[in-house]
């Protein structure tokens, strides 16, 4: 789910960097942030239905 998302998204932040995240700014960060995000909009998460779907579904 949501720590999944924020890991895959600092990973892509990273393997395109030139340099350590550290040393950009909050803009240049942001930038990296909102790109990966875009790029990884369209790799589906393993499914995992929440504990509420499971239940509201089940017979």
């Amino acid at each position: 789910g949501t720590n999944q998302r924020f890991v895959q998204r600092l990973s892509k932040m990273e393997a395109v960097a030139e340099r350590p995240l550290s040393d950009y700014t909050l803009d240049e960060l942001e930038y990296l942030w909102q790109q990966a995000k875009t790029q990884l909009a369209h790799v589906p998460l393993r499914f995992a239905p929440s504990r509420f779907a499971r239940s509201r579904f089940a017979s």
